[in-house]
């Protein structure tokens, strides 16, 4: 009986790679297109700023409210349907560009491609932690979302090449249909994926809502968060437009510029997943919020290829930071549980990052439409919310971090050994060596403990 879960473990582990790596071409040749096309053909800033963040919000709404009517033996088929939806967005985006219709249309299939995807994540994330121990979380994780990064990357690169060989219209095209196609694969791949066979109870917001009652710490933390969120969304739907329209760099320049990010997080979740498990996930938020802070006015400053790479490359950084830290955190707090509060919180947050959208498209005419001041302006909000959340961990002994324990983050962060070790490992299984017994290899993920 053991042998057969084991076996199950395995191939449920190995069957979420290989489907990762089609999500991953889809992001990397769909979803992140959308506002760059936008930004080529020079649709207004306001209708920018609205399809980054309306949709997400629209998205989260829904996230936080449909878990409630989902019971422990129904989350696999609604991974499924979340991911079916977000494949009628991905059409959508196809017959915007194919039929040129109206910016309404595409705002419509960006709410179903978000839908789809931000229902099936968390989803997603609760189905697997059945299989994993709460020590396991974070190594999978970040393994996975690595591999994942990886595979984005080289699809993001590679589409540098058909705005060369293609015309510009025929090359957005061209991409939207490999994400539907990738995207319809991950679809059939997860038919094959098992469910672990441990019962999970049906998650309701309410029920999660009366247990965050008890640690009156973490919803403060949370909704600190929140205003944190909505600092960044004064400037974080304009910094497309800046590169596109105020710099006027080429496409191939851009992608190159934007695939950063993704390394940047990719090298990040290397090495969180080869730190030591007690590595602290408030250490990394603090980390992550100061230096997502510096990001606006280091665009600002940057008008040159050289310092703009940098840029992106901590902004990827910083953000895989914060993703990992505050997952891996809900899930320690709310292991097979965790799909409800994060709906939730994801809602709340995408709400934020939706008005100050709003905020910052009404700053940025303010400015006589100035990216300069835009951002220094957002400077400002965003370490205004950095200090809050410094205020409000320090007021409760649960979210304190030692100084310590943000030395072991940053020498886990900065410390190239991990990445540089585990690069191969993606794709090079080797066997393990007698002295090796006591080691983190990919070997105890996918062990019982």
């Amino acid at each position: 009986m053991a042998h057969d879960r084991n076996l199950a473990r395995r191939s449920a582990f190995v069957l979420s790679y290989i489907e990762g790596a089609f999500f991953a071409i889809m992001v990397g040749s769909s979803e992140s297109f959308v506002i760059a096309y936008l930004s080529a053909y020079k649709f207004p800033t306001f209708q920018i700023a609205l399809a980054s963040t309306l949709p997400i919000f629209v998205a989260s709404f829904l996230s936080a409210l449909i878990p409630n009517f989902i019971s422990s033996n129904r989350i696999k088929s609604s991974v499924e349907l979340s991911v079916g939806t977000q494949i009628l967005g991905l059409i959508g985006f196809c017959s915007f560009v194919l039929f040129k219709l109206d910016f309404a249309f595409l705002l419509l299939s960006l709410c179903l491609y978000w839908i789809g995807g931000t229902l099936a994540a968390p989803l997603w994330l609760d189905w697997m932690a059945g299989w994993l121990p709460s020590s396991k979380l974070r190594s999978f994780h970040s393994r996975r979302n690595s591999f994942v990064m990886f595979i984005t990357v080289a699809t993001f690169l590679s589409s540098s090449f058909l705005f060369h060989s293609f015309d510009l219209k025929f090359s957005f095209l061209l991409l939207f249909i490999i994400g539907l196609c990738s995207r319809i694969i991950s679809l059939v791949l997860l038919q094959f994926q098992q469910s672990p066979r441990e019962a999970q109870t049906t998650v309701s917001s309410f029920d999660e809502l009366r247990r965050l009652n008890a640690k009156p710490w973490l919803l403060h933390a949370l909704l600190i968060l929140v205003l944190f969120k909505l600092t960044v969304g004064t400037s974080s739907p304009f910094f497309i437009p800046y590169k596109l329209g105020e710099l006027n760099l080429p496409l191939s320049v851009y992608i190159w510029l934007t695939a950063l990010p993704f390394v940047g997080r990719a090298l990040i979740l290397h090495q969180i997943g080869y730190a030591r498990s007690s590595i602290s996930a408030i250490a990394g938020l603090k980390i992550a919020i100061f230096s997502i802070a510096l990001l606006p006015i280091m665009y600002a400053f940057s008008r040159d290829r050289l310092p703009l790479g940098l840029t992106e490359l901590l902004g990827g950084a910083a953000w895989g930071l914060f993703e990992i830290s505050l997952i891996v955190y809900i899930q320690s707090q709310f292991k097979g549980r965790a799909r409800s509060i994060t709906g939730l919180h994801n809602c709340i947050m995408a709400g934020a990052a939706s008005l100050g959208a709003l905020f910052g498209s009404h700053l940025f005419e303010l400015f006589d439409q100035n990216f300069f001041w835009l951002f220094i302006s957002s400077t400002v909000f965003r370490f205004s919310s950095f200090l809050a959340v410094v205020w409000i961990f320090r007021r409760h002994p649960q979210l304190n971090a030692s100084p310590s324990d943000y030395r072991t983050v940053l020498s886990s962060v900065l410390s190239l050994r991990p990445s540089f070790a585990s690069t191969g490992r993606i794709f090079l299984a080797r066997k393990r060596r007698p002295d090796e017994s006591t080691k983190t290899t990919r070997q105890d993920v996918l062990s019982d403990t």
